[in-house]
């Protein structure tokens, strides 16, 4: 059995916590059923510091810390370090 994982960027990070995004409700329900489901999430340091960077300049420093606890907190999400 292969178990495919689904790469998150940095678009479906801000859709799902920017209620101002175009594809937040969109995308707050996917997201929602992904985890439910149990699938597995990858994403990158890299796309975690553009997310942080975003949510701070866009909504606020608060948004970004938030933001931030809540990935610390998720099983399902595989960080890869992006090195040389």
């Amino acid at each position: 059995m292969v178990i495919n994982k689904l790469f998150v960027d940095t678009g479906a990070f801000i859709a799902i916590t920017d209620k101002s995004d175009q594809y937040h409700s969109r995308g707050t329900t996917y997201f929602e059923e992904l985890l439910k489901s149990g699938q597995p999430l990858l994403t990158t340091n890299f796309i975690l510091d553009e997310t942080y960077t975003r949510l701070k300049r866009k909504l606020s420093s608060d948004a970004a810390i938030t933001f931030g606890e809540a990935i610390k907190k998720s099983d399902q999400l595989e960080i890869i370090t992006v090195d040389d």
